[in-house]
């Protein structure tokens, strides 16, 4: 039997070692997720506790929208089919050289900065098709002719017009592409439309629905006449103070960006990208701008419904994802006739002649 010092000296002795081991088996097993993470096999739940362990900047929860969605079908649901703008579409680039750099705020809201606009508040929903590119582009027109005509127009702008009856904008639910959204809105126009019910969500992607040139039963303004358009599409130039100077003077752009599996699970917080597989290219509203603790960010109204993330918004560190974006958007220009003082207010069919009707 050995002494009660040797023993103590053991008891130590032991005690160090299984902290040892615990340590090494914690950090052995972090790596090993880590090593999941990046072959893509780390998901759902044990994907979402890895980030939140990884980094501080965001929440991350699992998404019960995408628990049932394979990574194939995640990827078709990422809509817009380019995340870096071609050439030949920045030939009408705007860059806004005539606002000074200076008059730009630290935090801009275009929810509460046009509060006579209650569409910027409205989160939609793409349901289970790629049409992130219609419905972040009408979105964005809902909002700007709202904000164009002071609050006198308060339309909701179809996404299923746009999606079904743009054929040069693309595949439908299997994607499109942005700029040419806006331009239809000019040489096309787009109908009112608003959101519609629906069954539960399939486990695979939804058809196109075929376009009709008509508007539903019981509606008293024709196809043709309840059309709005845009005045002229532009990209903006792909900097920092371009962007926020094209949002505080018109009001919302459509972005496109890269999008990881990390961002499916974001639940509140900065975004910013931590792992995950590559899904695709995706399209939301950009409605400002801020900073928390010295991180600049975008805020985005998503097409994911308003439970997802922070009431179907999201706000994403501008530092690290703004070589993702690129912003297109389409003037709106009014008629005089059709502002309160020139308007006849028996007559409530909205009409811009030469601008958005």
């Amino acid at each position: 039997m050995g002494s009660p010092q040797r023993k103590t000296s053991f008891q130590k002795t032991a005690i160090v070692a299984v902290v040892l081991v615990t340590a090494v088996s914690a950090a052995s097993l972090q790596n090993a997720k880590k090593n999941l993470v990046e072959t893509g096999r780390l998901t759902g739940s044990e994907l979402v506790d890895y980030i939140n362990k990884a980094q501080k900047l965001f929440t991350a929860k699992l998404s019960p929208r995408f628990a049932n969605f394979p990574n194939e079908i995640k990827r078709r649901l990422m809509g817009s089919k380019y995340v870096a703008l071609p050439a030949k579409y920045r030939v009408n680039e705007k860059t806004h050289s005539d606002i000074d750099d200076t008059t730009i705020p630290k935090s801009f809201d275009s929810r509460t900065n046009w509060p006579e606009c209650p569409s910027l508040y409205s989160i939609r929903d793409q349901s289970s098709c790629g049409s992130c590119w219609a419905v972040g582009a009408v979105e964005a027109m809902t909002d700007r002719i709202c904000i164009a005509s002071k609050g006198n127009q308060k339309v909701t702008i179809s996404a299923d017009d746009l999606l079904s009856c743009c054929d040069e904008c693309g595949f439908g639910c299997d994607g499109g592409y942005l700029y040419d959204a806006w331009s239809y809105w000019v040489t096309d126009g787009i109908v009112t439309g608003s959101n519609y019910t629906s069954k539960k969500c399939p486990k695979d992607i939804y058809p196109t629905n075929t376009c009709e040139y008509k508007c539903q039963d019981g509606y008293s303004i024709s196809y043709n006449d309840d059309k709005h358009y845009g005045a002229s599409v532009y990209s903006v130039a792909q900097d920092v103070a371009t962007i926020q100077k094209e949002i505080m003077t018109n009001g919302p752009v459509e972005v496109a960006f890269d999008v990881y599996e990390d961002f499916e699970h974001y639940s509140s917080g900065i975004y910013k990208h931590t792992t995950g597989d590559y899904l695709g290219g995706h399209a939301v509203k950009m409605l400002g701008w801020g900073t928390q603790n010295g991180t600049d960010y975008w805020i985005c109204a998503n097409s994911w419904n308003s439970d997802w993330g922070e009431n179907g918004t999201s706000r994403r560190c501008s530092e690290s994802d703004f070589s993702e974006f690129f912003v297109v958007s389409t003037s709106a220009k009014l008629n005089r006739a059709s502002l309160p003082e020139n308007r006849n207010d028996a007559l409530r069919i909205p009409y811009f002649v030469g601008g958005l009707k």
